[in-house]
C-alpha cells in the first residue's frame, strides 16, 4: 500500500505523524502496519520521525520539505525493515545534524538518496548501512567522498554539483559500476583513485578541470578507459 501526499497548506509545520491523519490519500482502514510504502513530499514538514504503527516501510520518500536535522530515534519505528529513503530537497546542512544517528536505527538499507540539500559532509555509510547499492547526494557542498569508502555492495554514486577536488580515499569497491562526479573540484585522477573497481563501467567527469588524460589503472577485467568530458 502506499500513502501519497497531502495539500501543502494542510500541513505546514506539521510532523510526519500529524501529515498521514491529514492526508486524504492514506488509505482509510486499512492498519498502519501493513504501508510499505509512503512519499509525503511538498508539504512543509519539519521532522523526520516516523509513527510507530508505520513498522512496516520498507521505501520511505520526504523529498522537498523542511527537514533540517534528524534525531536518534526518527526511523526507528521502520528501520530494521526500510530499504529506500529519500531526503531529497531538504534543508539538512553541515554534517547533517543527526543524519548519522538516525540511520543507526537503518543497517539493511539499500538506497540513499539526500541529494539537493546543503550537506558538507556525510557519515561514514559503511558503518550504518552496509547494504546500500545506491547512494546519490548530488548537489550539496561535500568537499570529499571518503564517507562512501568500504561501502562493498555500491553499484551507483552520484556525486554531481558537490565542492570535491579529489576520489582518492573511497577504497576497494568490488561492485562499483557508475559514478557521476560531473561538476566539482577535480584537477587530477590519480591512478589508484579507482584501481579498486574492477567493474566500473561509467565514470562522468565533465564540468571539471582534469588535465593530461584520466588513468584509473584498471587491472585484467577492470573498467577500462573512462569518459572525460
Amino acid at each position: 500500500a502506499a500513502a501519497a501526499s497531502a495539500p501543502a497548506s494542510a500541513l505546514i509545520a506539521m510532523d510526519l505523524a500529524l501529515a498521514l491523519e491529514s492526508s486524504p490519500h492514506y488509505p482509510r482502514g486499512a492498519p498502519a502496519a501493513r504501508v510499505t510504502s509512503l512519499a509525503v513530499s511538498l508539504d512543509g514538514l519539519e521532522s523526520a520521525r516516523v509513527p510507530a504503527a508505520l513498522r512496516g516501510l520498507r521505501s520511505l520518500s520526504l523529498a522537498a520539505n523542511h527537514i533540517s536535522k534528524m534525531g536518534a530515534g526518527d526511523l526507528s519505528a521502520c528501520g530494521a525493515r526500510l530499504l529506500q529513503l529519500s531526503l531529497r530537497d531538504n534543508r539538512l546542512r553541515g554534517d547533517g545534524r543527526g543524519l548519522g544517528a538516525a540511520l543507526r536505527a537503518c543497517p539493511g538499507l539499500t538506497a540513499l538518496d539526500v541529494s539537493m540539500n546543503r550537506l558538507e559532509a556525510l557519515p561514514q555509510l559503511a558503518r550504518l548501512c552496509p547494504r546500500l547499492t545506491d547512494v546519490n547526494a548530488a548537489g550539496n557542498a561535500l568537499g570529499a567522498a571518503d564517507w562512501a569508502a568500504g561501502l562493498d555492495a555500491l553499484q551507483r554514486l552520484n556525486v554531481y554539483r558537490n565542492r570535491i577536488r579529489t576520489l582518492t580515499g573511497l577504497g576497494p569497491m568490488p561492485r562499483l559500476a557508475a559514478v557521476d562526479a560531473g561538476r566539482n573540484l577535480l584537477t587530477a585522477l590519480p591512478p589508484e583513485a579507482l584501481r579498486g573497481c574492477p567493474q566500473l563501467e561509467s565514470l562522468a567527469l565533465y564540468g571539471n578541470r582534469i588535465g593530461g588524460g584520466v588513468d584509473v589503472g584498471a587491472g585484467p577485467g577492470g573498467a577500462g578507459p573512462p569518459q572525460n568530458g
